[in-house]
């Protein structure tokens, strides 16, 4: 280690680097990995992506792409008179039809081969979950407040 003063006079360490952290590669000399390599290799939970993680991917690429209105089209209804089809469910498959179509086109593995009616439940559990307020349940609870 070099020990350096500073500005205001104390002593600066600078750790050095030890080349073989073994799996981890270099590592400082408490130990830390000094490479992003390193540092996933030190992770202890390895999490495999699932559906969910894939759903929720090609949901908000989809909203950024061109087909964005037609498929928000498909999940905006919080009954029946608003759904598209006439029918809420309906309207959950055609959403899950243009995610399974864009994964297909993007290579996810996960989705392109899954039925429709995993990916509404995928779809509604994503969206229940992972954003606030975004549910048909919880948008039609704001409504029904609001009147």
């Amino acid at each position: 280690m070099v020990d350096e003063p500073t500005p205001n006079g104390e002593e600066q360490h600078e750790e050095e680097t030890i080349e073989d952290g073994g799996a981890l590669g270099p590592v400082t000399q408490g130990g830390l990995p000094t490479t992003q390599a390193g540092w996933l290799a030190a992770r202890t939970m390895n999490r495999q992506r699932t559906i969910s993680d894939e759903v929720e991917q090609a949901h908000v690429e989809i909203v950024g792409s061109p087909e964005g209105p037609e498929y928000l089209k498909f999940l905006n209804g919080i009954n029946r008179a608003q759904s598209v089809t006439g029918d809420l469910r309906m309207d959950d498959v055609y959403a899950a039809q243009m995610i399974i179509e864009h994964a297909a086109s993007n290579g996810s593995m996960l989705i392109k081969n899954e039925k429709p009616y995993v990916i509404v439940l995928k779809l509604r559990s994503v969206l229940a979950r992972r954003y606030r307020g975004m549910s048909r349940n919880a948008r039609a609870a704001i409504a029904e407040a609001a009147e």
